[in-house]
């Protein structure tokens, strides 16, 4: 987390009620908010140089710069409260990977958006929480079940709403 990634997502709610859910750029997210810039520093980067990036970014765009994507990343995302609640969280069948995926469908079939602000950096590590417990192995076949959970839950939607390749 950097003093400049909350900022942008507040500015971005404050500006749309129809946002609910938004989320940062990052260095791996498994979608858009990957920055090309950060990737391959993911590891690299200490504190300081973290923060100059996210400041240079914040920096670069005052305003929230907005793109509207089908699924933002769980990896940091930031739900209205009003839309959280009147959903009831997360799905509680998915215990780690797929919730955001979920969630951003069943956010998108309210009428609200779900939204990348460009902008707002938070660093990622990526697959570091599970990798040493089940491995990467583990990781992609809980992936794998996620999907193909959410697919048979949402199967009644368009498939533009689709939430990753293969979903």
């Amino acid at each position: 987390m950097t003093p400049w990634c909350w900022r942008p997502i507040l500015d971005a709610f404050e500006a749309d009620p129809d946002f609910g859910i938004a989320g940062p750029s990052t260095s791996t997210s498994g979608n858009m908010q990957t920055l090309e810039a950060a990737a391959p520093c993911r590891f690299l980067w200490n504190d300081s140089q973290i923060c100059a990036f996210a400041e240079k970014l914040a920096a670069n765009s005052p305003q929230p710069a907005i793109q509207d994507l089908p699924w933002i990343s769980g990896f940091a995302l930031f739900v209205r409260r009003t839309v959280w609640e009147a959903l009831g969280g997360f799905d509680r069948n998915l215990p780690d990977y797929g919730n955001e995926i979920e969630l951003c469908r069943r956010v998108l079939s309210l009428g609200h958006r779900t939204v990348w602000v460009q902008n707002s950096y938070i660093h990622h590590l990526g697959r570091q929480s599970y990798t040493s417990e089940v491995g990467h192995g583990g990781i992609d076949s809980r992936i794998a079940a996620a999907y193909q959970y959410i697919r048979q839950k949402h199967s009644g939607q368009n498939a533009e709403s689709s939430a990753s390749p293969g979903m």
